[in-house]
């Protein structure tokens, strides 16, 4: 008896981790953001939650695909921190702070894009753009 034996192959979406650090000028007060380093893999991903930001103030990475958004990612915006911490006493205390310099990272499905814009949304301030870049 012949068998005939069919294998389909399912072919992943190609999903891009990238890390970043993220600086404040001294001179200029400005942010400014470079990449670390990107992976590239074959792999499905879980949809994400979009995280709160205690401090109100986040970064946007719009993935353009032929120029056009193909997704936005908002992320708390690094350098602005919020932690929580006991006292002497055993009750918790929360604190905010704002860090000179930070590194984080994004993962997202590609869908054939090849570039990422950051900017910027700080709490009472016009949205900025820091980086467009060709991955």
């Amino acid at each position: 008896a012949d068998e005939t034996i069919v294998k389909t192959t399912e072919n992943p979406d190609e999903v891009v981790f990238m890390a970043f650090r993220i600086k404040k000028d001294s001179l200029s007060q400005n942010h400014t953001i470079s990449l670390i380093n990107t992976t590239k893999t074959n792999t499905r991903m879980k949809k994400q939650t979009e995280p709160e930001s205690h401090s109100g103030n986040y970064l946007i990475a719009e993935i353009l695909k032929s120029g056009k958004p193909s997704q936005i990612i908002k992320i708390p915006h690094p350098l602005f921190v919020h932690f929580e911490y006991p006292d002497d006493s055993g009750r918790y205390i929360s604190k905010d702070a704002v860090l000179d310099d930070a590194e984080f990272f994004i993962r997202f499905e590609s869908h054939g894009a090849q570039t990422i814009r950051w900017t910027e949304l700080l709490k009472d301030q016009p949205q900025k753009e820091l980086l467009t870049l060709h991955f």
